[in-house]
């Protein structure tokens, strides 16, 4: 079972590789769509894909648990807003939930720019340079972007990015 709780391409190529490399795969999702985030012309192609090799694409379930049992992996599948449940069991899961930022590098830095990491929105709106000063003695502005920020795709860091560097 390839769960998809983020919407994106990332399930759809796991359970394209899998099954591609000889397993036999059901791709699971708790949206009533086939991986909403991705645009209408590539996944018709996954669409194709999948049925082409046989994926069953199961919707409106919500991966609860999966506990380990001698006869594999129990999973525990719910329906949003329901006491529905529903126990399968599985041979492999493979979860997609996101990422998570690594803000480790950004920590670090924070102390030494000038803004302490700091976005006026205003002047971003109104694409005016970012005049944020909370550390006089910074030597730098900083700002997060794209998965620095929460699980997002490359199209909103590219977005953030040229909402920042426009005014430069």
């Amino acid at each position: 079972m390839v769960y998809d709780d983020h919407g994106g391409n990332q399930a759809l190529d796991a359970v394209e590789a899998l099954v591609r490399s000889g397993a036999t795969a059901e791709i699971v999702m708790p949206e009533r769509t086939l991986s909403p985030d991705v645009g209408s012309l590539t996944a018709s192609g996954y669409v194709n894909a999948l049925a082409e090799i046989g994926v069953e694409v199961t919707v409106l379930r919500r991966l609860h648990g999966v506990t380990k049992t001698p006869e594999g992996l129990a999973v525990e599948l719910g329906l949003d807003g329901f006491d529905f449940r529903e126990h399968r069991t599985f041979d492999a899961v493979v979860a997609e939930m996101g990422t998570e930022p690594v803000q480790e590098l950004y920590d670090e830095l924070l102390h030494s720019s000038t803004n302490l990491g700091a976005v006026d929105l205003a002047e971003l709106l109104a694409r005016r340079p970012q005049s944020v000063v909370r550390n006089e003695d910074g030597s730098f502005q900083l700002f997060r972007m794209g998965d620095a920020v929460a699980s997002r795709n490359v199209h909103a860091a590219m977005l953030d990015a040229a909402r920042l560097c426009r005014t430069i």
